[in-house]
């Protein structure tokens, strides 16, 4: 059996979410140094793709003034009243209102940067609007 190409493992990765996870395509001369190359590799094609995208469209900002600590805290407050007692309700708030990230056009580089997991980047099965699967 042939093994892939780097090209062909980026193609896949943007139609389906999928990679090898040995990265045997990429050049390297043990595994960590073949998983940097590929996971650089395939996130710099993820977010090309994203910006290419963007490429003549109306792309919303977030309001001026917008916090999304306290926008966050709002929302998630009357779960938290519901199943955490008083005493533990601010910890639990503080800790959920830096958890929630708000992805637009301006941040998803960095976003998709601090993943971990490709995967978290483009889920399984998951294709970008305009890709389609094979």
């Amino acid at each position: 059996m042939e093994q892939p190409t780097i090209d062909q493992e980026v193609q896949r990765y943007l139609r389906t979410g999928e990679h090898d996870d040995y990265y045997r395509a990429w050049p390297g001369n043990d595994f960590l140094s073949r998983a940097t190359n590929g996971q650089d590799a395939l996130l710099d094609a993820l977010i090309t793709a994203i910006r290419e995208r963007e490429i003549g469209r109306s792309l919303p900002e977030l309001p001026q003034a917008f916090d999304p600590a306290s926008f966050a805290r709002a929302k998630v407050f009357p779960m938290v009243t519901g199943l955490f007692p008083a005493k533990e309700r601010d910890a639990v708030l503080d800790l959920l209102a830096k958890s929630l990230v708000f992805v637009t056009h301006r941040n998803i580089a960095e976003v998709l940067r601090t993943e971990n997991f490709l995967h978290s980047a483009l889920g399984p099965g998951q294709s970008l609007p305009g890709q389609h699967r094979r």
